[in-house]
C-alpha cells in the first residue's frame, strides 16, 4: 500500500523492488538470484547514488533550493551519511551486510507516514495551525 503503512511482500518477508527504490533512491539494489521467491536474496549495493546525491547536495543550486524551500542551508550531514553507510556495508561479509539491510528495510516499512488523530485532535491542531487565517485583523 502507497498511501498508508508499507507492507512487506507476503511470500518473501522483504519489501518489493518498487519499495526498495522508492525507499531507498541512494542505494541501488541488483538482485542476483535467479527467483525472487528464494529466502536468501542476495545483493549487490552500489554507492554510485550515494556519492552522486552528496555530490548534487553541494552544490549551489541544491543549496539555493534549500535555501527557498525551508529557509536554511542543507549541511549534507544525511547525504554523507548515507554515504559513509553504504561504503561500511562492502566491509562487511554478505551474510551481515543482508542482515543489515533487511533491519532497514523492516524499520522503514514499520513507519507509519501520517500522523494518526482524533477528531479533537485533528480540530485542535487545525486551528492552533491556521487559526489565524480566520481573524480579519491578520
Amino acid at each position: 500500500m502507497l498511501g498508508g503503512r508499507k507492507t512487506l511482500n507476503p511470500k518473501t518477508n522483504h519489501l518489493t523492488r518498487f519499495q526498495i527504490h522508492f525507499f531507498f533512491p541512494h542505494w541501488q539494489h541488483t538482485m542476483t538470484t535467479e527467483t525472487d521467491d528464494s529466502p536468501a536474496v542476495r545483493r549487490r549495493v552500489s554507492c554510485t547514488k550515494c556519492f552522486d546525491a552528496l555530490w548534487f547536495c553541494y552544490s549551489p543550486f541544491y543549496q539555493m533550493q534549500q535555501y527557498y524551500r525551508i529557509g536554511k542551508l542543507d549541511d549534507c550531514t544525511k547525504k554523507f551519511s548515507d554515504l559513509f553507510d553504504c561504503l561500511s556495508l562492502k566491509t562487511k561479509s554478505s551474510s551481515e551486510a543482508e542482515k543489515i539491510l533487511l533491519e532497514q528495510e523492516q524499520a522503514i516499512a514499520a513507519k507509519h507516514i501520517w500522523i494518526m488523530r482524533t477528531q479533537e485532535e485533528a480540530s485542535s491542531h487545525w486551528n492552533e495551525t491556521f487559526g489565524h487565517l480566520d481573524d480579519p485583523n491578520y
